[in-house]
């Protein structure tokens, strides 16, 4: 095992499986999208920074799965 993964600070509770950082990114996401949808509203001209601010919230969640993936995997 490589040792116990904290995402939250050196006084977090471990990264326990990859199913955990899932619901942590969907979680995330639930916030994320209302305000998304209203900036998008209102000024449909922003959405090259809001395709940006996007691509950086998947990237973070991709991030989170892999750390779930490597929480519990055995090094040879």
């Amino acid at each position: 095992m490589i040792g116990e993964l904290l995402v939250d600070g050196p006084n977090a509770k471990p990264v326990q499986s990859v199913e955990e950082m899932a619901g942590r990114f969907h979680a995330e996401l639930l916030h994320l999208i209302p305000a998304w949808k209203d900036k998008f509203k209102a000024n449909p001209q922003t959405l090259p920074a809001l395709e940006r601010e996007v691509h950086q919230a998947f990237a973070k969640g991709a991030d989170f799965v892999v750390t779930g993936l490597l929480a519990h995997h055995d090094c040879p």
